[in-house]
């Protein structure tokens, strides 16, 4: 699902643009399913049976053997092509769209996802506290229940785990909250504490609203527009998830043991479901689950192909902004050999990760 969007979006930003898509694939290798075949032309008596239309005709729609990504082939990527149905041929700004389409519908699918999860099981509407615990730095600290947390030294948190992000990234150095009152701002310093996971955290409880499916008393229900906010607030959080830890990990603070491919992935995606049938026994909470993780990896998708990396869609956005500034294009011959260069990293980067992932499984 996740990588049918992401190709979905690269095709349908394409067709808008007048490109001609040369072939839409799910998977990677040899085809096992393929239709979009050319029309076989009539004969002159008018009868069918003449010979087959062009390859640059239809588009071929294939599943191919392996599902570990897929592609959107369109006519004059690669090359320039003077065809006005070529990808070289538009302008630089519909070329930047039809690359960061597939990332835009990872976003779109994620809200989707998150938001009939957020319907039916609930959210964590806001940051204003529910209770603090006792003996918490938070009790010792003045917070009460029904203030609302904005800031954690200086910066802005949007949702519960964005809190803890930050809680964890600062360590065991005091802490300065800014919430609101009454409508009165305030801030006060924290010493966080650990609990025995060894996760820093200042004892807190914030506020939350049941889902439609939920039997929870004595809480609020969702609304249409809580819905719509919380899905938002997890997509913003999910973008300064992965942005933070890249930014780690160029700069050294971040192990790159904390990353997993397709098969850590698979693996996690495998434990999950396990849990969720095996303990919790119910389809519904196991489906539900599911459709979260799907939206946490289309959220991660689409940023991560946004990324300016070689070889990825945000690569080829930093070729077409330079081109932009320059107005000229940069060589075709040069730029293949950048992506190609960054695409053999990419895949020497996959296989270490392939070993980690096997390595954990073991």
């Amino acid at each position: 699902m996740v990588v049918l969007a992401h190709e979905w979006g690269h095709f349908m930003a394409a067709r808008r643009a007048g490109v001609f898509v040369e072939e839409f694939a799910i998977g990677m290798g040899p085809r096992l399913v393929t239709w979009g075949k050319p029309k076989r032309k009539k004969n002159d008596d008018g009868t069918a049976g003449g010979e087959p239309e062009t390859t640059g005709d239809y588009t071929v729609y294939s599943i191919r053997a392996f599902p570990i990504g897929g592609f959107c082939k369109m006519y004059g990527e690669e090359e320039t092509q003077n065809d006005p149905r070529s990808l070289s041929s538009k302008k630089v700004s519909s070329r930047m769209l039809i690359m960061a389409a597939g990332a835009l519908m990872n976003f779109a699918l994620a809200f989707v996802l998150l938001f009939v999860y957020a319907l039916l099981v609930g959210h964590s509407t806001t940051t204003v506290l529910r209770s603090s615990m006792e003996n918490s730095p938070a009790m010792a600290a003045g917070i009460l229940p029904g203030d609302r947390i904005t800031h954690l030294n200086g910066s802005p948190v949007l949702l519960l785990e964005d809190m803890k992000m930050s809680l964890q990234s600062n360590g065991d150095k005091p802490v300065t909250v800014r919430f609101v009152r009454g409508g009165e701002v305030h801030e006060t310093l924290i010493a966080p504490t650990t609990n025995e996971y060894g996760e820093y955290m200042i004892g807190i409880q914030t506020e939350a609203r049941a889902g439609l499916l939920s039997n929870e008393e004595g809480v609020r229900r969702v609304n249409l527009f809580s819905c719509i906010a919380d899905s938002f607030k997890n997509i913003i959080f999910f973008l300064k998830f992965t942005l933070a830890f890249v930014v780690q990990l160029f700069t050294g603070r971040a192990d790159i043991s904390g990353m997993a491919g397709m098969i850590g992935v698979g693996g996690m995606v495998n434990d999950v479901y396990v849990y969720q049938t095996q303990v919790v026994k119910s389809v519904a909470s196991t489906v539900l689950t599911m459709v979260n993780l799907c939206a946490l990896l289309s959220a991660n998708l689409g940023i991560i192909n946004l990324l300016p990396l070689p070889a990825l869609d945000g690569g080829k956005i930093v070729f077409l902004t330079i081109e932009g500034i320059r107005r000229k294009p940069i060589s075709p011959e040069r730029e293949g050999m950048v992506h190609f260069v960054g695409f053999v990293l990419l895949m020497i980067l996959a296989v270490f990760i392939a070993y980690q992932d096997i390595m954990r499984l073991i």
